[in-house]
């Protein structure tokens, strides 16, 4: 078997390089494409926030409802409100 030259070796590295980066990038465009996804549920899109807070007590998975991560989604909505946080 014959021993990879230095120049097969930068070959190599340089291609592992590229397909790593094409790997991260493909990876962030999904997830944004996911975070924007116009089939989702806004928060404009609930006449308050204790009926937003409902649907994210119902759909936990819906993150993007609650932006700071602390169980209480769309925070600046209109009233009635509902402050009891979803527990993740």
């Amino acid at each position: 078997m014959k021993k990879l030259t230095e120049q097969h070796h930068l070959a190599i590295e340089r291609v592992l390089i590229t397909l790593t980066f094409l790997l991260v990038l493909s990876a962030v465009l999904l997830w944004q494409w996911n975070r924007f996804d116009s089939s989702k549920v806004h928060c404009y899109q609930f006449k308050s926030q204790a009926a937003a807070q409902v649907y994210y007590r119902e759909h936990p998975r819906a993150t993007w409802l609650d932006i700071d991560a602390d169980g209480i989604a769309c925070e600046s909505g209109r009233v009635p409100l509902d402050l009891t946080p979803v527990e993740r």
